[in-house]
């Protein structure tokens, strides 16, 4: 069961009420999302605190919209026997996607969206939460158009969510993420091709935590507010565990999405834009020339942020993890690979499960 006691959270079907903001909805949403986790883990791509409730200081319906991303609708069978077995129920296929609701009582408090990680709804919950969180004007008169639309359909929700439409309808047309399959001088995912590297794993280096401190002092020199938190991340960040010498850092801003922010200013700075991947939660990486650097720039309040901190502070805390990690790193270096992001997805099972591992730590 999916906890909800004490919180404000649930709507009767059909109902409408919005409520101001919730600082605790942030931890309903990560509740289900450890639930979804570990029921679905091999059976789902990424999971996404969506909708209204994952938006600051907007008043919503108080439930948790949550968008789930699979590779192909072919796993739902399994997925919905699944989510029937542990009192999800199905509502069926929807635009864009497949719904499953997660109620107490008669009460609905949670909606979970199943869609294509590489189709258009997915980027759509992505740009729309990322936009709204960057823009504080938008967030103003989308909060101010739910309170209207809620007084007039206040028992119809269908058709306050219709009234919405044209608002979100404007917000994803004056996207730039549209363009990016249509401007084909904007260059998508690996920027310039893969490349043979040879993968080395070396001793850890107390000399890393310095480079990571310099790095990110740069970064914040060069971005200013743009930058919100700058994090050492990865194998370097990790005391007494051997890695490859890059520093993976990540860097958290309002909407990776939004290149004109940072673009320009890392590039100024010293730093090459590598990775553009629009369709993985609007994912950027830069590295240096020296390629011994790489930065992850993500959006605030992204689901892969944390992804990343479960798995680093797993890793500092649990040493019979860091061995086998470690192990496992050091006998696939020894294999020839044509590409680093070969190496780098090689190691996914173990990845996997050392993040699960550190969400369950945190109960």
């Amino acid at each position: 069961m999916l906890s909800t006691e004490g919180r404000m959270i649930g709507l009767k079907r059909d109902t409408v009420v919005v409520v101001p903001f919730q600082q605790t909805w942030a931890d309903l949403y990560k509740n289900a999302e450890l639930e979804l986790l570990r029921l679905l883990k091999q059976e789902i791509q990424f999971v996404e605190h969506v909708g209204s409730t994952a938006i600051k200081e907007i008043v919503s319906k108080p439930i948790i919209d949550i968008a789930v991303a699979i590779e192909s609708y072919d796993k739902l069978d399994r997925i919905r026997r699944i989510l029937l077995q542990n009192e999800f129920e199905d509502r069926g296929k929807k635009v864009g996607g497949y719904l499953f609701l997660k109620r107490r009582g008669d009460l609905t408090t949670h909606h979970i969206h199943f869609v294509i990680g590489s189709g258009k709804k997915w980027r759509d919950y992505i740009f729309f939460k990322n936009k709204l969180n960057a823009d504080f004007k938008l967030r103003e008169q989308y909060s101010k158009l739910k309170q209207n639309l809620a007084k007039k359909y206040a028992n119809n929700r269908g058709d306050y969510t219709k009234a919405k439409n044209e608002f979100i309808s404007q917000v994803l047309l004056s996207g730039k993420h549209l363009q990016f399959m249509k401007d084909k001088k904007l260059e998508i995912g690996v920027i310039g091709g893969s490349e043979k590297r040879d993968i080395q794993i070396v001793e850890y280096d107390k000399r890393w935590v310095a480079k990571f401190q310099k790095h990110a002092k740069i970064i914040k020199d060069a971005l200013g507010n743009v930058a919100l938190e700058v994090e050492h991340i990865g194998s370097t960040a990790v005391p007494n565990l051997a890695a490859k010498p890059i520093i993976d850092m990540l860097l958290e801003v309002s909407d990776s999405g939004d290149e004109s922010k940072y673009l320009k200013e890392l590039q100024t700075a010293g730093y090459q834009l590598r990775v553009r991947e629009p369709d993985f939660r609007e994912h950027r990486m830069f590295r240096t020339t020296q390629k011994d650097v790489h930065i992850h720039v993500l959006s605030k309040g992204s689901s892969e942020i944390d992804r990343y901190l479960a798995f680093r502070n797993r890793l500092k805390l649990n040493e019979t993890d860091r061995k086998a990690y470690e192990t496992i790193k050091r006998k696939l270096a020894a294999s020839g690979w044509e590409d680093m992001n070969e190496y780098a997805n090689a190691k996914t099972q173990i990845i996997e499960r050392i993040i699960a591992a550190g969400f369950d730590s945190l109960g």
